[in-house]
């Protein structure tokens, strides 16, 4: 090809690249594997150095022009019509090699965001410092500064995982409920991970009303003790973790709160002492009458010591009722009508779930 200008396009390599485009038009043959995989190399360097997929096209199109001008002007015109169509056809193929390599860099550089980002939030709640600040890896990943953070940890009965059915469909009703807190949602070990920037640990009670929006899962969730700034987040998430190991235990409502579980925490801060408790003073029940007297203590309590909701729970008359309690008192030695009796076994029915043995 005589040039009467040189070219000089701006995706690298393409001015040379464009050679093999006239070569492989003029013998009238494709481009072959490795003309192919050039082109597509200036694709993925193109995209490494910034440019746009547009503005690689572009730049194509222009040195297309441009070739086709300078070739056209001193092709024969016997043969122009012939040799248009095979520039055209392989034309089609170098832009075909150019968009691949393009995307396939593209993808590559979503792949290494998605890791770094996942680093940058497992080392977020596991408190690992690496050798950037917290803060700086935030900026650099788009994490929102507040002041204080609220975590939450939600489990399922199934394992989610980050894009998955149930995760998204969780994450559009969470954004569509709380469209001005930035939420951060993702999944680590299989739960969902809730981090909203400025929240207090009760303000998140439109989280509720999202678990619910899948009716098909059942949930727990577990609220951790208030983050102060980047790097609170990884005690919080602890004891949100632990407020959800509770709520499952103890089966508490959906969205437990770790600072409103002191009770519970107590309870099962000491399993030897809690086993004692439940086993000396839930122990006869169970041997005495194979669980009735049990589940009419279960009553009593839930019932906070109605009698006719006792009765009506259990379908039995109120002389049966009374008749069970004063039975409860001989066997355990505590009494459901006194207060301190009343104490007693109330906290080992509340302390028999973590043992392993139901109430």
């Amino acid at each position: 090809m005589q040039d009467d200008e040189p070219l000089s396009w701006g995706v690298p390599g393409i001015a040379q690249l464009f050679e093999s485009v006239l070569d492989a038009a003029s013998e009238r043959r494709d481009l072959s594997l490795a003309e192919r995989d050039r082109f597509a190399l200036a694709g993925s360097e193109s995209r490494e150095q910034g440019m746009t997929l547009s503005s690689i096209m572009a730049a194509y199109l222009d040195g297309s022009g441009e070739l086709w001008e300078q070739t056209f002007r001193t092709a024969d015109p016997a043969d122009a019509i012939d040799l248009s169509r095979a520039l055209r056809r392989v034309s089609e193929q170098a832009v075909a090699c150019l968009a691949e390599g393009y995307e396939a860099a593209q993808r590559r550089s979503i792949r290494i965001e998605e890791t770094q980002r996942r680093e940058f939030l497992d080392d977020l709640l596991t408190g690992v410092r690496g050798a950037t600040p917290l803060g700086d890896r935030a900026m650099q990943h788009g994490f929102p500064f507040a002041s204080e953070y609220g975590v939450l940890v939600a489990a399922a009965n199934r394992r989610l995982s980050d894009g998955g059915p149930i995760e998204s469909r969780v994450r559009t009703d969470l954004l569509s409920r709380a469209p001005g807190r930035r939420l951060q949602i993702f999944t680590k070990q299989g739960q969902l991970v809730v981090i909203a920037p400025g929240a207090a640990p009760t303000d998140f009670t439109f989280a509720s009303a999202s678990l619910d929006s899948v009716s098909e899962v059942e949930w727990h969730a577990g609220v951790g003790a208030r983050a102060d700034g980047l790097a609170g987040i990884a005690s919080a998430y602890t004891s949100a973790l632990e407020a959800l190991r509770l709520a499952r235990t103890f089966d508490l409502p959906r969205l437990a709160v770790f600072d409103e579980l002191l009770t519970y925490r107590l309870i099962a801060a000491d399993r030897e002492v809690a086993e004692l408790l439940v086993e000396r003073v839930l122990g006869p029940l169970v041997d005495a009458a194979r669980g009735s007297l049990l589940g009419t203590l279960g009553s009593f309590i839930e019932n906070n010591g109605n009698m006719a909701e006792m009765a009506r729970d259990l379908s039995v008359g109120a002389r049966t009722v009374a008749y069970r309690l004063d039975r409860i008192a001989r066997l355990t030695g505590h009494s459901p009508r006194d207060a301190d009796g009343r104490f007693v076994l109330e906290l080992a029915y509340r302390a028999a779930p973590s043992t392993g043995r139901a109430s």
